[in-house]
C-alpha cells in the first residue's frame, strides 16, 4: 500500500491535514469525501530507499 499526505477542508472551511494508507489516490479520494472532507491536496509519500 502507498502513502498519501492530504490538506483537506471542511464544510466549515477548517483545514485538516493527516497521512492515509491506501492501494490508490482514488481511494483516498474516496475516504475524503465519505468524510465529507474536500481535498485541496493529495501527495503519495515516496519511501526512503533501502
Amino acid at each position: 500500500m502507498a502513502r498519501y499526505s492530504y490538506r483537506a477542508s471542511d464544510a466549515g472551511g477548517q483545514i485538516c491535514t493527516g497521512v492515509r494508507e491506501a492501494q490508490s489516490r482514488a481511494d483516498v479520494l474516496a475516504w475524503l469525501t465519505r468524510q465529507q472532507l474536500v481535498p485541496l491536496n493529495l501527495i503519495e509519500e515516496k519511501s526512503a530507499a533501502k
